[in-house]
């Protein structure tokens, strides 16, 4: 259906099957009937010339690819009535700006936005408790993304290679954190207390950060965990027991300077600073 440019779906219509347009070069304008439940598999994908849609309102479902690299799709119009968001569903549409994700949205599916190239913000309804691997990855125009406390899981390569974005604030509630998740720009983090553990894989992809805060909950620090910078400051919470002796590049030799650590007099962090004899140190007081 290369030549098809445009087509009037009527409410006669109670179901459209999986790769129904699919390749539809040509289509740049749809309507689609009040009477579907759900954009099925594949539906749009590769729809090159599709601007904008309009999801019916009784929608609750977007498949997995339904509109995966429609690469002209600037907008999309998606009701309060979508629970469900599939893998891949909007994947590769490089235009596409200005979602707004509905209250009631429960799934958010792999990949969903990946490579969203022209998408600035994005705030995550508070039914959705695991953002899964890559959602976002590669939305390299990405200034602006709100998370909620409920969130628990973040997935592999979550964010990574969304490069304008410095500051993410990570759920309280989170308790696991894929590797590679957060982008290499991020110049802060506070890394909550629900992960126990500070992995070599889970920041390892940050390499420009200047403020790191540890949340109280965190026991242990894995080798080759953090990278900070050498004028960078970084906050010890009294629960940590264990820190590798490599768990920190402190980047010494690249600038001048050397990090502030904030800690709490006697504790371990403290015992292991003095002990590095390569940050500044500063007493936490409550």
């Amino acid at each position: 259906c290369s030549a098809l440019e445009s087509i009037v779906i009527p409410d006669s219509v109670a179901s459209m099957g999986s790769h129904c347009f699919a390749n539809c070069s040509s289509l740049t304008s749809v309507t689609l009937p009040a009477s579907i439940t759900a954009i099925q598999y594949s539906c749009f994908s590769r729809c090159s010339g599709l601007t904008s849609v309009l999801i019916p309102d009784g929608v609750t479902s977007i498949g997995d690819l339904a509109f995966y690299l429609c690469s002209s799709l600037e907008s999309v119009t998606i009701p309060a009535s979508v629970t469900s968001i599939g893998d891949y569903a909007f994947a590769q549409c490089t235009l596409l700006d200005g979602v707004t994700l509905p209250a009631g949205l429960t799934t958010l599916g792999y990949s969903a936005f990946y490579r969203c190239e022209s998408l600035t913000c994005i705030v995550i309804p508070t039914g959705v408790t695991e953002i899964g691997d890559g959602t976002f990855s590669s939305c390299t125009s990405l200034t602006s993304i709100t998370l909620h406390d409920g969130i628990t899981a973040i997935g592999g390569n979550a964010f990574s290679g969304c490069d304008d974005l410095t500051t993410l604030d990570l759920p309280a509630g989170l308790t696991s954190l894929g590797d590679l998740a957060l982008p290499s720009s991020l110049a802060s983090v506070t890394i909550p207390g629900g992960l126990g553990t500070i992995t070599a894989s889970m920041l390892s992809s940050c390499q420009m950060m200047k403020t790191v805060i540890i949340s109280e909950g965190i026991t242990s620090i894995e080798a080759n965990a953090l990278d900070l910078s050498s004028t960078g400051v970084i906050y010890f919470p009294r629960s940590i027991t264990h820190i590798d002796e490599n768990a920190i590049d402190t980047q010494e030799g690249i600038a001048i300077g050397n990090p502030t650590a904030y800690v709490y007099e006697g504790s371990y962090a403290h015992q292991w600073c003095v002990a590095k004899d390569e940050y500044n140190i500063v007493f936490i007081t409550d």
